[in-house]
């Protein structure tokens, strides 16, 4: 909600990714966010927009007077044993943080048990846990889903009654889902970036296929799994 004409649905918008990732004229994608007009008052309207995030991580390269890679690596890296990773750079060289890091599969999962988790890892906090809450927490809605900080919130069927879950998706099918109230994190990975893949992992696959699979104290092992019916939310 930062009020930035950069709604990446928009083809219009100045500030969409696409319009970013095509331009020349400005290598440093931070500054290239700071030179896109307002279209609404900060906090006032709500859009899907990746130079949001590219600028948070801007912002606290200048607060911390390193780079966020450096950063990423002392917070949260090394603790979490999180050593090999790939994150693109802008032409400037500076990582980018609207999407595009690759992380390899246990690792990739290790975010959705930190959340899980409040923010602990191994007994040691690395996320504040009222973060944790606001991130995973329903503030706005986007695409017809809750939305927090960078966390798309979706209630999902299981057995008798509605589960919420939280999830951070990418658009090939990488995808970190967190069910607090079944203490499960599910994380998947995908290039299916011609088809809507994290939508079907989080909107299909999870919903009618994984969590019929879970069971809690007190079930039957050995009952058959029976897969749910579920209409998605998305789009509608």
């Amino acid at each position: 909600a930062s009020g930035f004409f950069c709604d990446d649905t928009n083809p219009a918008a100045p500030g969409n990714e696409d319009a970013m990732l095509d331009q020349e004229t400005q290598p440093d994608y931070w500054r290239f966010a700071l030179d896109v007009p307002l279209v609404t008052a900060p906090g006032e309207r709500s859009v899907y927009c990746s130079i949001n995030p590219n600028l948070a991580l801007g912002v606290l390269a200048h607060a911390t007077g390193e780079s966020p890679l450096v950063t990423f690596d002392r917070l949260l890296g090394r603790p979490m044993k999180i050593a090999r990773y790939a994150w693109l750079l802008d032409p400037a060289g500076n990582p980018y943080g609207g999407g595009s890091a690759q992380f390899l599969p246990r690792d990739f999962l290790k975010f959705g048990q930190l959340m899980l988790d409040g923010g602990v890892w191994n007994g040691r906090r690395i996320l504040d846990r009222a973060f944790v809450e606001r991130a995973s927490s329903r503030l706005t809605r986007i695409r017809n889903l809750d939305y927090g900080f960078l966390w798309w919130g979706i209630d999902l069927p299981y057995k008798s009654r509605t589960v919420h879950a939280f999830f951070a998706g990418g658009t090939g099918g990488q995808s970190v889902i967190v069910i607090p109230e079944l203490s499960l994190a599910v994380a998947t990975f995908g290039g299916n970036y011609s088809t809507p893949g994290t939508v079907t992992i989080t909107h299909t696959l999870v919903p009618r296929f994984v969590l019929p699979a879970v069971r809690e104290k007190g079930d039957d092992p050995h009952a058959p799994v029976v897969e749910r019916e579920f209409t998605s939310p998305y789009g509608k």
